[in-house]
């Protein structure tokens, strides 16, 4: 009878979770064969983790406490096969503010892997905000066993597997109170693009945003309904009426059938997973972005991708000659007419969503053809999937 495999999962980030849900699907895949799984979690994401038939622990807030003991209690049941960490630059990112060298995770037993959402091959660092630029571990860039997630990086790269999520089906949506009848335009938002960052360049971009896209909105035929999901409503229902529909925070189940159910998403986040989720269920994508530092509503505003963060020089270049970025159909917020011509031709016009339907097959056709996260992540092991 051969021996259980035993791995630890690493997941580091405190904002969003697409890092964190990606470690945790391929854990349930090596549990499905019959492998131990253990997790080491920030206290952000760690509820992502919660409920599944993992050995979970919790880090400490940074600054409250050191990691390293969170790690010793990890392995205290025997040292890994592998130390999968869920994303890289969000590792890195932790252990360099918790001061920490990351060349101790070589410690722990096993060989080291990493998720590596931005591609550190093109990109030396993530950038924030003009003044915030992270840059990678040179220890931990040094480790060779990358997995490189599609989405977002191109299909065509080295050490490439499949995280596009599963097509969901759509809803009725009378249950949400939207129109049968209507195109919807559904915008989804998350707690950390509503916070005060207390950085006056990122609370520019976040007072400059919002009234721009109020009026780019307001532009759009009156038939036209909008759908904000987040935990705080724009102030868009003064403007649009009754076409503004506001739904809180849904669980996760819901939500999926809720964006599979409209016509377009609209999305302040390029890399976004709710994005990829509307590509892999057959809904067209608009991503607002804006290519031009500089007064945006007489505000001073940066570059960005990832609103309120600017992620320009990051996304940029892995989204570039991309087919993914190409979904995305990325349009400028500075550009009034772009955006009504984008989002009409997404919405209803049967040409443009034929045309988008052959795109977004060719690539789903290509993502679902790469290995799964379990099976690249094992043959890094050398061990048989």
């Amino acid at each position: 009878m051969s021996r259980r495999g035993r791995h630890l999962i690493v997941a580091l980030s405190r904002s969003g979770t697409g890092e964190a849900q990606v470690g945790r699907d391929i854990g349930r895949e090596l549990r499905a064969r019959g492998d131990e799984v253990v997790v080491v979690a920030d206290p952000a994401v760690h509820k992502v983790f919660a409920g599944e038939d993992f050995e979970l622990h919790v880090a400490p807030p940074e600054g409250w406490g050191a990691i390293e003991p969170v790690f010793a209690d990890a392995i205290a049941k025997g040292r890994p096969d592998g130390v999968l960490l869920a994303d890289f630059a969000m590792a890195s990112n932790s252990l360099e503010r918790r001061r920490v060298d990351p060349g101790f995770l070589a410690k722990l037993g096993g060989r080291i892997v990493f998720v590596d959402t931005w591609h550190a091959p093109e990109v030396t660092g993530l950038d924030a905000h003009p003044s915030d630029g992270l840059g990678f571990s040179p220890k931990l860039a040094g480790f060779p066993w990358r997995m490189a997630p599609v989405p977002f990086i191109r299909p065509s790269a080295e050490k490439t597997f499949c995280i596009l999520p599963d097509p969901e089906l759509p809803v009725e949506r009378g249950r949400y109170g939207l129109p049968d009848d209507a195109p919807i335009l559904f915008l989804a938002t998350s707690a950390w693009q509503h916070r005060k960052y207390a950085l006056a360049e990122v609370d520019a971009v976040m007072r400059a945003v919002p009234p721009v896209l109020t009026e780019r909105l307001r532009s759009l035929p009156d038939h036209v309904h909008v759908v904000q999901l987040g935990p705080v409503p724009l102030r868009l229902k003064e403007h649009l009426g009754d076409r503004f529909h506001w739904i809180p925070n849904l669980p996760p189940q819901a939500f999926r059938g809720l964006v599979a159910s409209v016509d377009c998403v609209l999305s302040l986040n390029a890399s976004a997973m709710t994005n990829a989720l509307a590509i892999a269920s057959g809904v067209p994508v608009m991503t607002v972005v804006n290519s031009e530092a500089g007064p945006l509503g007489g505000i001073d505003v940066y570059r960005f991708l990832m609103w309120p963060y600017s992620m320009w020089d990051t996304l940029g270049p892995v989204l570039a000659g991309n087919p993914y970025g190409a979904l995305l159909n990325p349009t400028e917020i500075r550009a009034p007419e772009a955006f009504v011509s984008t989002a009409m031709g997404l919405l209803s016009d049967r040409e443009r969503r034929a045309e988008e339907a052959r795109r977004r097959a060719d690539y789903v056709q290509q993502a679902r053809a790469l290995p799964t996260g379990a099976a690249l992540y094992l043959s890094h092991l050398g061990a048989k999937p």
